[in-house]
């Protein structure tokens, strides 16, 4: 993918499912949630300064709708 952005949930749940073949289930899930959700990891910052605070709130938002929907 190149620097766009993922406009909607379902674009972004085929995006990691299709394209990066994984599993989009609860326990990566939780795992991102918890590691985006700390400014100080490196991937964060690296997230951040590529996409936004903005972006990065969405992501972290619908990661926990499949944490919320245990799939």
């Amino acid at each position: 993918m190149s620097e766009a952005i993922l406009q909607d949930e379902q674009s972004w749940r085929e995006f990691i499912t299709r394209e990066c073949g994984i599993e989009l289930n609860a326990d990566f899930a939780r795992s991102r949630v918890e590691s985006l959700s700390n400014p100080d990891d490196p991937a964060t910052k690296a997230f951040t300064e590529k996409y936004g605070e903005a972006y990065l709130k969405q992501v972290i938002h619908w990661f926990g709708r499949v944490v919320e929907r245990g799939y």
